[in-house]
């Protein structure tokens, strides 16, 4: 028997017989090939944004994941990680070194490189050799732990230097190169990164190829230390080879690109839960290395991750109109039959197979313990949000609307609205024992069961498909773009919102008033089947293994004995639910002629996706 063997990066196939002793000695000559992408390139995760930073748990379960596909680099850098940032010249407790060690150890069993940054740029004073001594100090007890690399970060801060740093540096970028080089010099690591305070083309003064501090960073650092970049703005929407080699003159080196595609840190009423998309595979060639500094809940980055993985072992782009144009994340069906040129990298193909994957994942009872959870605004009142007043409007939702039955749209809105959760951020301590919620597992005894809305007619089986979590996806896709499926949700309504006249028996124009409202029932079903996979997805979300119930859920979840995935992923379902509970509700009230007058082009104000 033969089979055809083709390795990620090789560029050749190789066939081999399977019952042949030289088996081994065949795959080894496989395994080294020439590469052009060799194996030391750095892709992986930093857990880089501002907010909870995430569990050990979560850590390791993530270096486990990042080996899994391929993947060989971690970077600590949690923004509010009291000891990374606020307070980086105390040194850790006996505990919280040995549970940093701990993580340490799992990624390296892992093949993980464990990066550790410090953020001391916040109030640091360059010129002192205390301070000096003080990152020294840090920097030490976190190598005796097991750590070789390490990344010294500069974003965020303020760009002026203090009265005593002015007189020892001629600028701010010859102070921070002072700093870190004389750090890289003492440490000698197997790697060492830098973060730049114009880390981006946005922030580079006056501008990218005239900027006298990337310049200067460019000059003087040493050459073996990793410079962070973001890309033509904080949060960029496409990175390309061009930009990136005009970023390699200015700091003299490839750019290791800290990429914050899938960040939500400035609004975590907002999560992406699209692929790894607008970042060529051709910019590796130019670029050190890519780290993903993702959602700031570790459960909703599967796809991204998974995604990114793909785009790592990949060698060349696979994305054109002619494969993807016709396919559709929540109708698969021709990925099923589609011809995967292998080590091709299209994001909705690799979308696809993920998804899949995550849908799986909503099937297990358990998960890594998650970060506490932020306590519900003290000035909202929760009795205002009655559940029976839920109830008795879902009653009105799922009304037939050919009958007698009138909508109020205010107590529709007023009924689906959430209380709304703010989260402050604030330093936390992510290394001690006591920094996660622990994942009680409920006996079906145990379980309280709440009545969901509900607003369509639906199986009571949630199906085995994968459509409602694809529908989920592409409402929460990326920054600057939709998922096709919002898209329509949005451009289907607007339709019936404006030919809604019809079905109030006004004639609108010279065609037939009856094939005009046949027309109109056509859109308003496609309206409804997007609905409906939002709903199944909410009701899997609810009937998910150790589940609280929905009243504990929307009085902020005290609770916390459900699994590590619904409990993050939750907010976003529920809010996806709400609104199109209250769109569909609005459907409904146009299809039974509730809006006498032709509406024309002035839509009113319905709240929609945070595009």
């Amino acid at each position: 028997m033969f089979f055809l063997f083709r390795l990620s990066g090789c560029h050749n196939s190789t066939v081999i017989r399977l019952n042949s002793p030289y088996q081994k000695a065949a795959l080894l000559i496989m395994q080294n090939i020439d590469d052009p992408f060799a194996s030391n390139y750095i892709c992986g995760v930093v857990e880089g944004f501002y907010g909870r930073p995430w569990t050990a748990e979560q850590r390791k379960h993530l270096f486990e994941r990042l080996s899994k596909l391929g993947m060989n680099t971690y970077l600590y850098a949690p923004k509010d990680d009291i000891k990374h940032r606020a307070e980086w010249r105390i040194l850790y407790t006996k505990e919280e070194i040995e549970i940093l060690k701990d993580l340490i150890t799992v990624a390296t069993k892992n093949n993980v490189n464990f990066v550790y940054a410090l953020s001391p740029g916040i109030d640091i004073m360059y010129s002192s050799p205390k301070e000096i001594k003080k990152i020294k100090e840090k920097l030490e007890q976190v190598r005796e732990a097991g750590c070789n690399a390490f990344a010294l970060l500069f974003d965020d801060i303020e760009t002026s230097m203090q009265k005593l740093d002015k007189q020892h540096f001629a600028s701010f970028a010859t102070a921070q190169v002072s700093v870190t080089n004389e750090i890289y010099k003492a440490f000698k690591p197997v790697q060492f990164f830098f973060c730049p305070t114009e880390y981006c083309e946005s922030r580079a003064v006056p501008q990218l190829d005239e900027s006298e501090y990337l310049h200067t960073i460019g000059e003087k650092l040493h050459p073996d230390i990793q410079i962070m970049w973001t890309g033509p703005r904080v949060v960029s929407r496409i990175l390309t080879v061009e930009h990136l080699e005009r970023v390699s003159k200015v700091i003299r080196r490839n750019p290791l690109v800290w990429d914050n595609l899938h960040a939500n840190d400035y609004d975590p009423k907002r999560v992406y839960l699209g692929p790894f998309y607008g970042r060529p595979v051709a910019i590796r060639k130019v670029t050190s290395g890519l780290l993903l500094n993702p959602n700031c809940k570790y459960e909703t980055n599967f796809v991204p991750i998974q995604t990114l993985g793909d785009w790592n072992s990949s060698e060349i782009d696979g994305f054109t109109p002619q494969t993807s144009q016709s396919f559709s994340l929540s109708n698969p069906e021709p990925i099923e039959n589609a011809v995967k040129l292998s080590n091709r990298y299209d994001p909705l193909q690799s979308l696809s197979a993920a998804a899949k994957l995550w849908h799986e994942e909503f099937g297990q009872a358990s998960g890594p313990s998650i970060p506490p959870v932020p306590r519900l605004d003290a000035a909202i009142d929760a009795d205002d949000f009655a559940l029976d007043r839920q109830r008795s409007v879902s009653n009105d939702l799922d009304a037939d609307c050919n009958g007698d039955t009138e909508i109020q749209l205010e107590e529709i809105i007023q009924a689906v609205v959430v209380p709304e959760m703010t989260e402050m951020n604030e330093a936390v301590n992510s290394l001690t024992a006591d920094y996660a919620e622990p994942m009680e597992i409920n006996s079906k005894e145990d379980v309280v069961s709440e009545p969901v809305i509900e607003d369509i007619e639906s199986e009571q089986v949630i199906p085995v498909d994968y459509a409602p979590l694809c529908t989920l996806i592409d409402m929460f896709y990326l920054p600057f773009e939709h998922g096709e499926k919002a898209l329509q949700f949005y451009e289907e309504f607007t339709w019936l919102y404006e030919n809604c006249a019809v079905m109030a028996g006004i004639h609108v124009g010279d065609g037939d008033l009856e094939k005009a409202q046949v027309e109109w029932l056509r859109h308003f079903d496609e309206f409804e089947n997007i609905v409906r996979n939002v709903f199944l997805m909410f009701k899997r979300i609810a009937n998910a293994p150790n589940k609280v119930c929905m009243r504990e859920f929307r009085f902020q979840c005290l609770s916390l004995n459900f699994e590590a995935l619904v409990s993050e992923v939750i907010p976003y379902v529920w809010e996806a639910h709400g609104i199109c509970a209250t769109v569909f509700a609005i459907a409904k009230w146009l299809k039974n002629g509730g809006l006498k007058d032709s509406p024309g082009r002035q839509i009113f104000v319905i709240a929609i996706w945070h595009f």
